[in-house]
């Protein structure tokens, strides 16, 4: 008399094993890997990507625009009917000048999650034009002293001078903007994740 099959019995080809009621079809291949493309080997780095925006320059073009009108646009002329109020306007032009400029900039850059190393170069950008703009007049000055034929004694060439101050006002003021618009940034985000140096992220990639 034929033995039926037992628990535990095998298929003649090895595929199925015997369970007391089934034939249990077992996986004898190896199992493969889930292939994980390169670019996803990096999630830490990429975990927070849709925080961070891209470069922003309609962000950046508006922070120029908005810095440069606060700055040098030309304001009522001051009143001369006494002394006490010509001072007070003067110095409301002065502030409107310097911090509501410098306020206004900074704000605006705050918008939206940037790396902290993009937002430091976006702010030096807004500090070069700024700086470029402001020395430039002075080349028109320095030009104008030498068409009324004054001496002048400055070894620097005057077409040079608004490359050299905007350059000296994206070294000074730039990082000064970029630190205002980060603690704007944080108050607004309430993440740190964003600002992590987006250049070394890309670098750590292609690396």
């Amino acid at each position: 008399m034929e033995r039926g099959p037992q628990i535990g019995d095998r298929s003649p080809d090895g595929s199925r094993v015997y369970d007391g009621k089934y034939w249990v079809l077992q996986r004898t291949a190896p199992v493969i890997e889930e292939y994980v493309p390169p670019a996803e080997q990096y999630l830490p780095l990429h975990e927070f990507r849709h925080e961070r925006g891209g470069f922003g320059f309609g962000g950046l073009i508006v922070a120029i625009a908005v810095g440069l009108v606060l700055a040098y646009a030309p304001y009522p002329a001051i009143s001369t009917d006494s002394f006490d109020t010509a001072l007070q306007e003067l110095a409301i032009s002065f502030f409107i000048r310097s911090w509501g400029t410098f306020i206004a900039v900074f704000l605006i850059l705050s918008i939206g999650r940037r790396a902290i190393d993009v937002q430091l170069l976006r702010s030096m950008i807004v500090a070069f034009v700024l700086g470029f703009v402001f020395f430039l007049a002075f080349t028109y000055l320095f030009l104008g002293l030498s068409l009324l034929g004054l001496r002048d004694t400055s070894r620097v060439p005057p077409i040079a001078l608004p490359f050299i101050g905007g350059a000296i006002w994206a070294v000074t003021l730039g990082p000064v903007i970029a630190i205002a618009a980060t603690l704007a940034n944080l108050l607004w985000y309430r993440s740190f994740r964003s600002l992590k140096p987006w250049l070394l992220i890309r670098r750590e990639i292609r690396g």
